[in-house]
């Protein structure tokens, strides 16, 4: 009966952190999605104040979800994403527009791909 107990406390805490840890994916991507018109629309605009504001903004999120997101993402792709994202900052910082547009798209195309790692499925497991 114990091992029964026992089992069962395991299953609903590895549930619980699973969970936990989707939802703490889930959170960056919509503050990335939220983000991202306001964003485009200060790049058209050439408001570079408001570029980093969004960017600050998404690098809290990023830096709240990283440790989470390194339980199971692999070192290389959490690289890529640090470094895509400090080289936004940096385009920005230098109002370089064509080298912010194109690392900024590239950015928020590997954040879209994280919720695809982080579900349970035979695909994303290999």
């Amino acid at each position: 009966m114990n091992r029964v107990i026992i089992s069962s406390v395991i299953v609903v805490l590895a549930a619980s952190l699973i969970f936990f840890h989707f939802q703490k994916v889930n959170t960056l991507d919509k503050t990335v999605d939220s983000s991202y018109d306001t964003i485009i629309e200060a790049y058209h605009n050439d408001d570079y104040d408001k570029i980093t504001d969004e960017l600050n903004k998404i690098k809290q999120s990023w830096d709240e979800v990283q440790t989470w997101v390194g339980m199971t993402i692999d070192s290389a792709e959490l690289e890529e994403i640090e470094i895509s994202l400090q080289q936004c900052m940096h385009y920005a910082e230098i109002k370089d527009k064509e080298d912010f547009i194109g690392e900024f798209v590239l950015f928020n195309l590997l954040i879209k791909h994280l919720p695809f790692f982080e579900k349970l499925d035979l695909e994303s497991l290999l």
